[in-house]
């Protein structure tokens, strides 16, 4: 599963944070999200979420 988050900052803007997920993650989220009865949306936001929590322990 590749799914990564990548800081970017432009000139004269806050900095925004880039989601990349390939094409393969999102496959294997769509079965699991029809093996649950889930929207894509709701595994790719899920996913995310616990990338999220993730790094935030690796910081801590």
């Amino acid at each position: 599963m590749a799914v990564s988050i990548e800081k970017r900052v432009m000139p004269s803007k806050k900095p925004r944070l880039s989601v990349v997920i390939d094409q393969e993650t999102i496959n294997q989220l769509d079965e699991v999200a029809k093996k649950y009865d889930r929207s894509r949306s709701y595994m790719i936001a899920l996913a995310i979420k616990k990338l999220i929590e993730g790094e935030q322990q690796n910081i801590a």
